[in-house]
């Protein structure tokens, strides 16, 4: 077990040096504190408090399996409130995030599963069908237009391309904000205004959710019931029986689209970095597709495990430097179309 004690103190001055440090130089900043430091180090931020960065796999499996009297993830949650509103899955204290979610649950109906992971695979086998082959290719950018497309699909069913991309156009004006530099400075002076007096970020903002509120007001006015997530959500009553309000539901939309929009793609594209530094595990996990392709039940679950394990224990963090599927980096596609072969 890694010692998870408090970094000292000092580090906290050195450490805050590091977060202008990394809007001006990127990442090489963080990484050159961790090489001084090691597996975590302390800074300041103003606006938010005492902060800790940590690089350990075991400690970040820690700090992720940490109760909620542990660890605080809602106030750090909260710098996503200009994006995702105050009603947000997200930002909601324990007892507000677990009522909504009891809320929700009743209205899952069992055949709307089945369809999610059909849509998903589906999109899946698009997007590997649509990779070259033989050559060179950046994956992040993939990646990041297939989540977006399954999400938007997913939680309000968009399947069309020109609505795919009216919505696409609103949604990267806000976020390409979300993720700036300009961001995490206006939310450190928020209390005076940072945030409020951001005109061309509220106007974005707005277009968004002209674009879900316009959605809401469509079904109830067709008396539509579907089973994306959006349709989960206008089903939903509460104990009194009363629906969510659209405040409620455009807020819970935007947190699902603002918390999966780059995760799983970062985590698609580190899975890969890995699989490909790592033949032997790749091999594993090509073996057990093709018998899931092939209704091969010698492979099943067995299979499956040791190929997951085996590539969540193949590193703490995508190497630098030439990687595979880094951001901009190349990935190669192996041959012809097998499954998810890549």
């Amino acid at each position: 077990m890694p010692d998870a004690s408090a970094p000292p103190f000092w580090e906290s001055w050195a450490g805050t040096a590091v977060m202008p440090a990394a809007l001006m130089l990127g990442e090489r900043a963080v990484d050159d504190m961790f090489g001084r430091t090691g597996s975590m180090f302390g800074l300041w931020i103003p606006g938010v408090g005492r902060s800790v960065m940590v690089r350990d796999p075991a400690l970040i499996r820690q700090v992720l399996l940490a109760s909620g009297d542990v660890v605080d993830d809602v106030e750090v949650n909260r710098v996503q409130e200009p994006i995702i509103g105050r009603q947000g899955l997200a930002v909601l204290d324990p007892d507000g995030n677990r009522r909504l979610r009891q809320i929700m649950l009743p209205a899952l109906r069992p055949q709307s599963l089945p369809r999610m992971r059909e849509m998903t695979e589906s999109l899946a086998r698009r997007v590997v069908d649509g990779c070259p082959a033989g050559e060179p290719f950046a994956l992040g950018p993939r990646l990041r237009t297939a989540m977006m497309e399954a999400i938007l699909a997913l939680t309000i069913g968009v399947d069309q391309p020109r609505q795919f991309d009216e919505w696409m156009g609103a949604l990267w004006q806000v976020f390409r904000r979300a993720v700036s530099a300009e961001i995490t400075v206006r939310y450190m002076l928020r209390h005076v205004g940072g945030i409020a007096l951001w005109p061309s970020f509220h106007r974005r903002k707005s277009e968004c959710d002209g674009l879900i509120y316009a959605e809401i007001e469509r079904r109830r006015r067709r008396g539509e019931d579907r089973d994306d997530l959006l349709g989960v959500l206008m089903r939903a009553r509460d104990e009194r029986g009363a629906r969510l309000t659209d405040q409620v539901l455009r807020d819970q939309v935007m947190s699902i689209i603002a918390g999966a929009r780059t995760t799983t793609a970062t985590g698609l594209a580190w899975t890969f970095e890995r699989l490909i530094r790592h033949p032997d595990a790749l091999r594993r996990l090509t073996a057990e597709s093709d018998a899931a392709a092939w209704g091969d039940a010698t492979l099943g679950p067995a299979a499956s495990g040791a190929a997951a394990s085996g590539a969540a224990a193949l590193g703490a963090a995508p190497a630098r430097g030439g990687g595979a599927v880094q951001e901009g980096g190349p990935c190669r596609r192996a041959g012809p179309y097998r499954r998810a072969r890549l």
